[in-house]
């Protein structure tokens, strides 16, 4: 049996406008481009996973041995790191 989620918002369009009018504009813009921010995937072969991650950082060369991929922002600073690896312990 699959669990079901499920999601309601119960304000009316008045509400949320009288929400939104309370916070700063800085927040609504910034929630505003989280909402618009487009997602990408990478996949790995090797360790069979894939990961969906913002348009807004940039896949550099997956790594010699194949196990993951670093992201970085337009800074140039690493911001998302993903990798796999063997696990020795039997319980995983």
């Amino acid at each position: 049996m699959l669990p079901l989620v499920v999601a309601c918002n119960s304000s009316t369009a008045d509400e949320q406008k009288m929400e939104e009018a309370q916070l700063p504009d800085t927040l609504i813009n910034k929630a505003a481009a989280i909402n618009d921010l487009k997602f990408d995937t990478y996949c790995n072969a090797r360790f069979g996973y894939c990961i969906d991650y913002p348009g807004i950082l940039f896949p550099q060369p997956e790594s010699e041995n194949g196990d993951g991929r670093v992201f970085k922002d337009k800074q140039g600073n690493e911001a998302l790191i993903v990798f796999g690896r063997l696990s020795m312990d039997e319980k995983w």
